[in-house]
């Protein structure tokens, strides 16, 4: 059904506003690895609720200035720490039996054959609050460069290593926190280009 009546852009941007957790906009620009809700890099947040699991899903988007992905090498900035019962528990599932790492610090990833995206799934990771406290108001994860090789990076079809953007992810956002996708970090980006991915 089609109107003639213009809605002022606060009423249609509103909604938006109001989304309960954080939206990419698939907008990056750039070849990043993601952390989001869900296997369409829709959402990156989620609120941990005891005895309910939260799965953050680990993508690579690969852009059209990589061809294939063959390895990816990065850490996650802020991961919660992994006590178990009675606080909660971390469980990481990965797409490749070739895994180096753990990703708190560094991990890598190889794959046997070249994959391709434009979003490459490389695993899962499984949070399972069993207490109210375990997880923060607006805590934040962030992909960045690994402790270990100094590498947030995808190797791509031709065994060139490039090096990429980070997203973030947030738990329990709050109505007033900066719980963007947004870009975790990325060696050679300037604050400039980080600004106007926005």
């Amino acid at each position: 059904m089609r109107t003639n009546s213009l809605l002022p852009a606060s009423l249609i941007l509103l909604p938006l506003l109001l989304l309960p957790f954080p939206r990419t906009a698939h907008a990056f620009g750039e070849s990043h690895i993601g952390l989001f809700a869900d296997e369409d890099a829709t959402y990156c947040g989620a609120a941990a609720v005891p005895y309910t699991p939260a799965t953050v899903y680990v993508l690579a988007y690969i852009g059209s200035e990589i061809s294939g992905l063959t390895a990816v090498e990065f850490r996650i900035d802020n991961i919660p720490p992994n006590p178990g019962y009675p606080v909660g528990q971390i469980t990481a599932s990965w797409n490749t039996n070739l895994v180096i790492g753990e990703p708190a610090n560094g991990i890598a990833l190889a794959f046997q054959t070249a994959q391709y995206g434009p979003y490459v799934p490389l695993g899962n990771i499984d949070f399972l609050a069993f207490a109210d406290n375990w997880i923060d108001t607006d805590h934040r994860m962030v992909v960045m460069e690994s402790f270990d090789s100094g590498l947030l990076a995808i190797v791509d079809g031709g065994f060139t290593t490039i090096s990429v953007w980070g997203g973030r992810f947030t738990f329990n956002c709050s109505s007033d926190g900066n719980c963007s996708c947004g870009v975790g970090s990325s060696a050679d980006a300037s604050w400039g280009e980080v600004k106007s991915l926005y």
